[in-house]
Formats: C-alpha cells, structure tokens, sequence
C-alpha cells in the first residue's frame, strides 16, 4: 500500500492466474488438462524451492495463491516460475501465460487460510497484470530491494487505483533480462474512462458470481441483475464493471437512478453519467444517442425498480440504436426489454450449523460479518466461543449483506450472543446503517419498505398472506389458502424479487426470505387468523391425504413432501395453540405421527403431543388416541414407566368412551411395552385381553393383528412351534379378507418364526414370498424388511458376500424412503455380518456410523445393541479396554431404562473379557448375565455356554460357590428388567 508502514511479523503474499485460460479448455480440453498439471508442478517447485507454501486456489480462473515469511522468497520464486513458465514447451494452442503480484502486509492466520484487506490488494493486483509480467507493490517493493536475486530490479510503473478499493498503490514491475518487459498499460482504474466511485470497504465472497456476470455480458447487450433489496446487487454490479473496463474503449459509466422520479430525469441522470451535453434542437435523449453512437461502451443502470418503464423505454432506445453499447442494470424486477438476459443475485453463502472452525471463514456470510465488524471494532476476533453465534446470526438473516452488515455494525457494543438474542426482533436492531448511504440502505426496514411502495395493492395483500408459510410453498398450496386467481400476483411478486423460486425434486417451490417474511407479518393485521386459520386446514387435509398413502408404492414421494412441508406444519402447530385452536392442533400433530416416526422425528413430535394435549380438551376418542400414540413414542425412546402410564390411561379413555376396538389396540400396545421390558407374563395378558376385545367386537383386522402380536410373543419366549401357529392362523385370516396389504407382515412374521426356529429353508421361502408380494403391491417398506431377512439366513449359511449384497439392497430402500430407523437397523446389520466375515475395521466403522444414527434418533434401545456390537469388535481385535468401556456403557444404560437383554449382553461380554485375568469376576458376571435370561425367559448364545464350561473346568469348586454368592447379592436379574424391542412388522 502506497505510503505503508513495514513491521515486524508481515507475511508476503504470491498470487498467479493463467491468462486467457478460458478459451484454451474450450478448444481442446485434453491438452489444456495436460499442461496445466505441468504448470502446477513448476508453480509448486518454485514456491517450495524458496521456503513459500501453496495454499488453496484463489479467485477466478486456473490461480495459485501461496504464503511466504518475507518479500524476497516471493518476488524469488516468481522470478524462478516465469523463467520456467517461458522456456516450458507449451503446445501450440496451449501455451500457458500468467500473470502474478506480489504484496506485503500484516494478517492472521486463520483456521489455515487467510483473508481481509492485504489479500484482497494482493488480487486487486493481480488483475491489473499481463501474462508474463510480475508486479509487486510498494511494500513489498521496499522489503525485497536489498535481497534481489542478480540481474533483477524493479520499474516503477507509477500510482494505480484499484477496483473496490478505496486507497491507490504505487505498482512496480519485475525486471530481468529473461523476463519479456514490454507489456500493454496496466489494467487498472487509471487506464480506462469511467465514472466507477472507489469504495470504502472490501469486496467479500461472490467470485462465483462475478466470473458468470462477466461471462454473461459477453453474450448479452442488456443483463440485469436482478434481487431483492440489500443483496448486494449494485456491489455486485460495480466489481464487475470496475473487471471489464479493458472491454470497453468508450469507457464504463454508472447512471444512479434512485434520484430519479420520472422519464425525463431517467435520461438526464443517464446522460450526466456519461457526458453527454445538451445540444440545441435536439432532445435530451437524442443527445445521449448521439453522444454513445458506435463507441464501445456499459452503462451501469443502477436501481432501476422504482422508475422501471423509463428505465426499459431508456434502455430500448439505447441498444437500437447504439450497436457497440453494452447495459447492465440492477433492478428488483426486469426491465422486459426485448433481448433481456435476467441474473438472479443469490445470498451469500452461508456455513452449515455446526460449521468447524476450519470451514467458517470459507463461508461469504461469515467473512463478511467479521469484515464488517473489524471495522467498528478492530481487536474483534472470531474466537471459537463465538463461532456458533456468528453463524447463527448470518443464517438467521439468510445470508443478506446488508443485514449481515447491520448486524456487525453492533459489534463494538454488544456481544455477538446478544447481537443474535435481539435478532427477534430484527427491524429494531438492525438500524444502525451509514448516515452517507441512501435512506433506504440505512435500516433494514426501508430497504424493504422501499419494495413494499411499489406494489399494487392486490400485491400488497397476498405478501402478507404468504407470511403464513414457513419454509416456502408450492402454487398448489398457495392456490388451496388463498384461491385459484394468486398465480398472477404471485408471479408479480416473484419478478419484483420479494419471493423467490427454488427447484426441488424437480418441483417449483416459492421462497420468502426470513428478513421479507416477518415483515410480511407486521402488514398481516387483522386478516391474519382467517388466513392462519386456512393455513392450518390446508395442512391438515395434507397430512390426511399423505398418511393414507405411506404404506403405498408412492410412500417415498409423500415422505419427501412432507418433509419439505415440515416447517409449514410446525408453524400450524405453532399458530393452532396461539389461537385457541388445540385440537385442530392436536389432530395436525396425530395426523403427522407416522411421518415423524418413519423419519426420526421422535422427540419433536412427543413434545407436540404433549403440549397440545395439555392445552386442548378434546372429545374421548381423539384424546384416546393421543395418549395411545404418546405412548409409542415413549416406546420407542426407552422411557418405560412414561410408555407405560399414558397407555393405561389411554385403555382407560377408550374404553369409558365406549371405542372398545381402540382400547384393544392401546392394550396391544400396552403389551408392546411389557414385552419389550422382558416382562412376559404381563404382555401376554394384555395381548389377550385386547384378543378377547376384538374378538367380541367380531373385528376381523383386529384379530389378526391381537394373534400376531401372541405370535410375536411366542417368538420372543422362544417357543417356535406356538408362535408359527399364531402366524399361521392370522395369515389365513387374511387371506379369506382377501387384503393383500396385511399378510405382508404376517408372512414376514412367519418366516422370522421359522427362521428362529433353524428351518431355514422354509424361512426362505416365506421371505421369497413376502418380497415378491411386496413388490407388486409396492411396499417397499416390506420389500427393505424381506431383503433384511435374507441377508439374515444368508449370514447363518455363512455365505457373508451374499449377506452383504442383500443388507445393501435392503439400506439403498431405506435411504430413498428417508426411514431414519430403517437406515440406522440396515447398518446395524451391515456391521455384524461384515464382522461375522473377519473384517473388523469395516464392521467397526459401519457399527459407528450406525451408533450415531441411533443416538441422533434418541433410541436408547439401538444406542445399547451398537455399544454391545462396538465392544465385541473391539474385543476380537484384542482391544480389551476399549470394548470394556463400550460394554460398559451399554451395561449402565440398559440398567438405566430397564433393558434386560441388554444387561444380559453386555454382562456376557464383559464376562468373556474378564475370563482371562479375572476369573472371579467373570463368574460374577456371567452369574448374574444368567438369572436376568431365566427371569425373561431366552437362552444365552453359544459362546457365552462355553465360556461358562470353560469357567467351570478352570475354577473347580471355586466356580460353584462364586455363582451361588453372585446369585445371593442383590441387584441381577432384580435390577429393572428389560427386553429388546422386537423387530416384527405390523400391529
């Protein structure tokens, strides 16, 4: 930087691009691939060969960007690279010419890269260069004069202003006699006729975008670039402008229309820009035609919206008239001028969630936030504490740059933390903007209100409406809420840039920015509860109309919709008990009960229940079924004794209310608890007291689903020839129904009850049966599950490849259908039989894939079997400490929720690891691994049998009176029981 102070601790920046690299990979991909690897190697051997590092590519086109500890090892390894670069012998219509620069300042390194003002100079540089030239700046300059290589020095090619930048640098070229010297002027601000404004702060982010709108103007007269207000569209627009000066010899000029109020000031404004004067006789806008004539030439039309038919009438005349002339516009709708080409600017791009810190200053978003907020407070450093606020700040405001801006403008005032609580209210803070910029870029709120002015009223009304929705919309859904006539003045709003068009599973959805959306409901007013209320039916007949099809061969497509349509029903749901409407709420959330059981979204939807079941006083029978689905979440998020009482209190609810068939169901869930808790007996006679239910009701579908559940009991207590005659008997009854849909979990019953039973070869076939039935009846969630029983007999025929091909198949179902628990249990498999196979450090990295999905899920029940799988792979690949704390870990949880098969588990493994260094201990555990499996009724594996005979031989006596004492102690098979949850389908 002209006048710069040099001190100790700067690094030195090298920067290089390929000149004219686009045409090259146009022309002859293959060849421009092979030399530009050979260009890497010499960029790289120069820059290593002097102490310097490569960093990731920088800016736009085939680049290097690399980090030296001094000025001299730069402007060194530059020399070296161009001597190398000129000699190489490039092919004909390759030959590779780049440009460098060379600059010198005081940066942090941070999370591994680097960024603010010096790097951005050291690009501005760059592209003011010629392939084959070097420059260097003044500072830079000053700190490798004493230490240049021989035969070198430096021309002082004079003060140069800088696109985007606000202070000028004094250039200086590298001179050796093998370098070429004779290059054309620099590429910079003094070279080319313009009226561009230096700017005060950095350009941040959209390399991306201004690479396209470059490419754009080379194949259009007329680009708009087109967005809503505080994106960024004019920036955008004058960083490319400040980039192609050397496009145009008549020179790039920017006409400022916010001023502007009618036709006649359009095209003065334009005409002052470029300097065109008044001539006597002719009107102003003749003058300008004249003025621009053949001269090649842009005009920058800057914030045409508000004057938007003179701007396109201006426009029109301009282009017809003027062939070299070249127009780009920013606008928050088109012009709709013949031969248009429309640019939609896009936010900044914003981290993920939980962005590392290695990733965080990658994202626009967050770069600009910390940019922005240096200015005001220049010790301002994102720290790994305020990483997670800063990225939830920039998400928040959808990755806009003026909101972004606003927002840091705080930063020497409030912490991030508070920065991001009073986001709530986000039209009060963020109203902090620069005195010197125009009103409507002072606050967030004028520069929406300045959108809001130029709508007609029927506009004005639907972006209220459109409030309701969140998380976006289809046409469909905003035709059901506001009716068949929207399409209109949605497309107006679309065009004006206030809602937006995202493309999704080939599907146009239309998207408000949060920013747009809350103050889209302040307008809402006292419209707001009828269109909140038909919001809410719009999303209940939704919900209805899906769960009617999730067991159908379009259950996929209706999943996906109706996670695109999560947000929408969480706002419902929201606005159901704002409004004193808690039973439309409750049903909304029963109605989404099976989509976020298939999907995972366990805790969410408990919460929801319960919350709404509190507010509401529904009638009996929806009140019942509540509490009925309440308990089988409960279930399933291993909170027993929870499970437990809401489903007694459901049989209570349903049988006062007279629903003797819901009852029986609530008792077969009932039994559902009691069976998966290892208590046997008190399944069993819930299961048969919802058996007797129904068959006194003389309910066909109930019946079969009481017998399967015995069956699935029988299954469990393995009693093999019961429970296939349970399968037995309600498959039959459902072939008489002649419903197809339901035998396919009976057969699948059926044949995991042979299966268990060591008849495999019926087990087979009913597998084959069930997945050619599922098949043509499309239920590919039976068709996963058949594949899944497959892999199982193929497992215990040892035939491991053939196992895994099926698992895979049975995972690739899940995966489409967006089955979180199916996913997480095909896994699962995946990893025991890649374990049973040998291949430890697949099954382990398969089993902790799983773990996490389980964990995520909530499931404490699935967390414990990978903890017990976890540990067994640990234990054959001789880590004994880590399997002993995995196994402990499942031991203490299925303690905790009252898993006895899981406390049987995990005992018998830890048993097996102690066996070789404590005996005692072993027998202690397999001892109390024992009465837990004699009080739920199942048989311990093989291998832990003959650990135990082994144990007995080895200890003699001692193994006697060391099982009869752990018998004795208290805690075993006394501590809070439990049985895994089975894995049948149906009921």
């Amino acid at each position: 930087m002209a006048g710069s102070t040099v001190t100790a601790g700067t690094t030195t920046f090298l920067m290089t691009d390929i000149q004219g690299s686009t045409p090259m990979w146009e022309r002859n991909p293959d060849r421009m691939s092979e030399a530009l690897t050979r260009h890497d190697e010499i960029m790289e051997h120069a820059v290593s060969s002097h102490e310097g590092r490569v960093l990731r590519p920088r800016g736009e086109g085939d680049s290097i960007f690399a980090v030296f500890t001094g000025a001299p090892g730069a402007v060194a390894a530059a020399l070296d690279a161009q001597r190398a670069l000129s000699v190489e012998p490039w092919p004909e219509d390759c030959v590779i010419r780049v440009r460098m620069a060379v600059h010198t300042g005081e940066v942090e390194d941070r999370y591994g890269d680097f960024y603010g003002p010096v790097v951005n100079r050291c690009a501005r540089l760059r592209a003011i260069a010629h392939g084959g030239q070097v420059v260097v700046s003044e500072t830079s300059r000053q700190l490798a004069a004493g230490s240049l290589p021989p035969l070198t020095d430096f021309r002082d090619l004079g003060s140069h202003k800088l696109v985007g930048l606000s202070e000028p640098e004094t250039v200086h070229q590298l001179c050796h006699p093998d370098l070429d010297e004779d290059f054309p002027p620099l590429a910079s601000l003094n070279s080319y006729v313009n009226n561009l404004p230096l700017q005060l702060t950095t350009f941040v982010g959209r390399e991306a975008e201004v690479t396209e709108v470059k490419r754009s103007l080379g194949s259009t007269r007329l680009l708009t670039l087109a967005g809503a207000g505080g994106l960024g569209k004019t920036r955008l627009a004058l960083e490319v402008a400040g980039r192609v000066l050397a496009r145009y010899a008549g020179g790039v000029w920017l006409a400022e229309l916010a001023p502007a109020t009618s036709a006649d000031m359009v095209v003065r404004a334009v005409a002052s820009a470029v300097g065109a004067a008044e001539q006597p006789g002719r009107s102003p806008m003749q003058a300008l035609v004249d003025h621009v004539g053949t001269q090649p030439m842009l005009i920058v039309l800057d914030n045409c919206e508000h004057v938007v038919g003179a701007a396109a009438e201006l426009a029109g005349t301009l282009l017809r008239s003027c062939p070299a002339l070249t127009i780009l516009a920013t606008s928050r709708e088109p012009l709709r001028v013949s031969g248009e080409q429309v640019w939609r600017v896009p936010p900044l791009s914003l981290p993920d969630k939980e962005t590392l810190p290695t990733e965080f200053m990658s994202c626009e978003a967050t770069r600009l936030f910390v940019d922005r907020a240096q200015l005001v407070c220049p010790s301002f450093e994102p720290a790994s504490d305020r990483l997670s606020a800063v990225t939830r700040i920039v998400r928040q405001l959808d990755g806009m740059p003026l909101a972004i801006e606003l927002a840091a403008a705080w930063v020497g005032i409030l912490p991030v933390e508070e920065i991001e609580r009073r986001l709530v209210d986000r039209f009060a803070l963020l109203s902090r903007g620069s005195r010197t910029a125009e009103p409507r870029q002072q606050t967030l709120r004028a520069a929406i209100d300045w959108s809001h002015e130029l709508l007609e009223p029927p506009e004005r009304e639907l972006l209220a409406g459109l409030s309701v929705f969140a998380g976006g919309f289809t046409l469909d859904a905003a035709e059901e809420v506001f009716g068949a006539g929207v399409l209109e003045d949605l497309t107006s709003l679309v065009d004006k840039s206030l809602v937006g068009i995202e493309e999704r599973d080939g599907t146009n959805r239309y998207v408000l920015l949060e920013s747009v959306r809350e103050y889209a409901v302040g307008k809402l007013a006292e419209r707001g509860a009828e269109v909140r209320l038909r919001h809410l039916e719009w999303c209940l007949t939704l919900v209805e109309r899906a769960s009617a099809e999730l067991d159908g061969d379009e259950a996929a497509l209706w999943l996906n919709r109706l996670e695109a349509e999560h947000d929408n029903i969480r706002q419902a749901l929201r606005c159901s008990m704002e409004s004193g409407r808690s039973e439309s709420g409750l049903l909304l959330a029963l109605g989404a009960s099976t989509f976020w059981r298939i999907r995972g979204h366990w805790s969410e939807s408990r919460q929801w229940i319960e919350q709404l079941l509190h507010l509401a006083d529904p009638p009996a029978g929806v009140r019942g079924r509540a509490l009925d689905v309440l308990g089988g979440l409960l279930l399933n998020t291993g909170d027993f004794d929870a499970a437990w009482e809401r489903l007694h209190e459901a049989v209570s609810v349903r049988r006062e209310a007279g629903d003797l068939l819901g009852a029986a169901s609530s008792l077969s869930h009932l039994g559902d608890v009691a069976h998966t808790q290892g208590r046997f007996a008190d399944a069993r006679r819930s299961y048969e007291e919802s058996l007797d239910l129904v068959r006194s009701a003389g309910n066909h579908e109930g019946l079969i689903s009481a017998l399967s559940r015995l069956g699935t009991m029988a299954l469990a207590e393995e009693n093999f020839t019961l429970a296939r005659s349970l399968f037995t008997e309600a498959l039959e009854l459902q072939r008489e129904s002649g419903n197809r849909q339901p035998m396919l979990a009976t057969l699948h019953n059926l044949a995991m009850a042979a299966n268990a039973q060591g008849d495999l070869a019926t087990a087979e076939s009913l597998f084959l049966e069930c997945l050619e039935e599922a098949r043509r009846l499309g239920n590919r969630r039976v068709v996963a599950a058949s594949l899944t029983g497959l892999g199982g007999i193929r497992e215990l025929q040892e035939r491991y490849d053939e196992s895994i091909q099926l698992h895979e198949q049975a995972l690739e179902i899940e995966r489409e259908l967006g089955d979180r628990v199916g996913v997480a249990a095909c896994i699962y498999a995946l990893g025991e039989v890649t374990r049973q196979k040998g291949d430890l450090p697949a099954a382990r990295g398969l089993l902790e894939e799983s773990l996490q999905l389980w964990q995520e899920l909530g499931a404490k029940q699935g967390i414990v079997a990978q903890l017990q799988a976890l540990g067994e792979v640990e234990r054959a690949d001789g880590n004994h400490v880590r399997a002993q704390s995995l196994l402990s870990d499942g031991l203490e949880m299925s303690r905790e929720i009252g898993y006895r098969s899981g406390i049987a588990t995990c005992l018998e493994g830890l048993a097996a690891i102690a066996a070789s260094t404590d005996p005692q201990a072993a027998v202690t555990m397999a001892s109390e691994a024992a009465a837990v499996r004699e009080a739920i009724g199942t048989k311990p594996p093989k291998d832990h049998e003959l650990l135990v005979s082994q144990l007995k031989e080895s200890l003699g006596s001692a193994f006697e009176a060391a099982w009869a004492r752990a018998r004795e102690e208290p805690g075993g098979a006394e501590r809070e029981p439990s049985k895994p949850a089975s894995t049948h389908i149906g009921g």
